[in-house]
């Protein structure tokens, strides 16, 4: 959770930077009056809107998965209580290999 919480974070200064920060010239307002044009906001560049919503997805990505093993860590104990020992197995197997890419992940791609 701790790494989600950092991910989901990290996006939020760079977003109001990106709103803030002025540079470029924007080609939809450049006139003959003023032909350098206004300066844009970054947050209009494709790339800078690109990189922060890889961020976003990561995040939410994240949450996403931290949601799906809750449920599959329900699902185990009901059927464990339920006498449904092989599904539980089955379960508890695929917990085993989410848990540490959902432990790490969201943090390693979220800068």
């Amino acid at each position: 959770m701790l790494c989600l919480a950092s991910a989901a974070c990290r996006s939020l200064p760079f977003r109001a930077y990106a709103r803030d920060r002025v540079a470029g010239r924007s080609l939809n307002k450049i006139t003959k009056e003023n032909p350098t044009g206004p300066a844009e906001p970054i947050i209009n560049h494709p790339s800078v809107r690109q990189l922060l919503l890889f961020q976003k997805c990561i995040a939410e990505g994240g949450r996403s998965m931290v949601f799906d093993c809750a449920k599959r860590a329900d699902v185990m104990e009901e059927a464990s209580a339920n006498g449904d020992h092989e599904l539980a197995k089955k379960i508890d197997d695929r917990l085993g290999f989410m848990t540490p890419i959902l432990k790490v992940g969201p943090f390693l791609f979220s800068w």
